[in-house]
């Protein structure tokens, strides 16, 4: 089947999955790399009928001293779209799916780069993990945007560069498309067994393509 067929909402990661990774972003995953793995292996999947978070607002006020150095911090530093990344969004709204950004991101730098960026306008929702409380590997966020939509999980399919988002796909009961230009290697992604895996977004634009 095709992946366009299979899928009706398309979730994607945000740093090192559409866009490239800050030096400090980077180091932050790194660091944050096997306890998250370690983590995930832990949980279980969650119950289709758990309760989910009863506001998924999008907030826009955080602390001046966090705005003051988030400012500073995006000016010095910012993530580049992957190559691909464009194409494949606008394949995807050329094709009327829903799409997504589940991050666990600091709302205000998220939405501060995806609106710089213009990825904005091919988004339908956007949620960064902070303004729910419920961070990855904890599966709620991405049940959370598949609620929104009213899109039964297994027509969700998550877009991710890190073994970690693979397994919380998983716990979601959700498929993982795991992007290997990212924080993870391949061989790390595939050994959690995602569905799809593609060496960059250029791949997996040329995947969305194919007859």
């Amino acid at each position: 089947m095709r992946i366009l067929n299979a899928y009706d909402v398309f979730i994607f990661d945000w740093d090192g999955t559409l866009v490239t990774s800050t030096p400090l972003v980077a180091l932050d995953q790194l660091r944050k790399r096997e306890d998250r793995l370690r983590l995930a292996r832990r949980l279980r999947p969650v119950k289709q009928n758990a309760p989910l978070p009863r506001s998924m607002a999008m907030a826009t006020e955080t602390g001046r001293l966090y705005s003051v150095l988030g400012d500073a911090y995006c000016a010095l530093f910012k993530p580049v779209l992957k190559d691909g990344s464009d194409s494949v969004l606008a394949l995807l709204k050329r094709r009327s799916k829903k799409l997504a950004i589940f991050s666990d991101s600091r709302y205000y730098r998220l939405f501060k780069e995806v609106r710089q960026l213009r990825v904005a306008e091919h988004m339908d929702f956007v949620l960064s993990a902070q303004s729910i409380g419920y961070y990855k590997p904890n599966p709620i966020g991405l049940l959370a945007v598949a609620s929104r939509f009213r899109v039964p999980r297994k027509r969700c399919l998550y877009v991710c560069d890190m073994a970690s988002d693979v397994i919380t796909a998983r716990l979601a009961g959700m498929d993982a498309c795991a992007i290997a230009d990212g924080i993870d290697s391949s061989a790390a992604l595939e050994r959690e067994k995602p569905r799809y895996v593609f060496e960059d977004m250029r791949s997996f634009a040329e995947a969305l393509n194919r007859p």
